[in-house]
């Protein structure tokens, strides 16, 4: 699919896949929603990591202040966070700078997350939030696809 030939609807929420256009298997314009923070929900968390099997992040919008981003490929991450997505073929992690910029509601960061589903047979999400600036001891909160909207 050449950019000529895609149709691209902007959609304001983070983990709400919305499909705007399909060529074979590849499915363009996927945004996700967080529907349900977990476990810890108000708590604060400085990280999120999201892993896509058949897929690739198309576009990263609605990045907090203070908060950086970067894609990698879980396998060749020598991070130990990433370990158990090294069979994801992508990820992305948001995460808060050396400031105190840590949020308390994920549903802030929706609309922000775009994807290009390469493969929908295989396709595969997997999101974690975590705090690794409280003292806490907050624990590492994997969301289901029940916690995420994709359409």
């Amino acid at each position: 699919m050449t950019p000529r030939t895609s149709r691209h609807f902007g959609i304001g929420a983070i983990l709400l896949a919305c499909m705007s256009a399909t060529a074979g298997n590849e499915t363009r314009g996927v945004g996700i929603e967080f529907l349900n923070p977990g476990s810890n929900s108000g708590k604060p968390f400085s990280s999120i990591l999201v892993a896509v099997s058949c897929a690739h992040f198309e576009t990263v919008t609605n990045i907090p202040d203070d908060w950086y981003i970067q894609t990698l490929r879980p396998a060749l991450s020598d991070d130990p966070r990433w370990k158990p997505f090294a069979s994801s073929s992508e990820g992305l992690e948001l995460a808060a700078g050396h400031g105190v910029s840590r949020l308390t509601d994920l549903k802030k960061l929706n609309g922000g997350i775009r994807l290009v589903i390469e493969n929908p047979k295989c396709f595969h999400i997997s999101v974690v939030v975590e705090d690794d600036m409280s003292d806490e001891g907050w624990p590492r909160t994997m969301l289901s696809s029940a916690d995420l909207v994709l359409k």
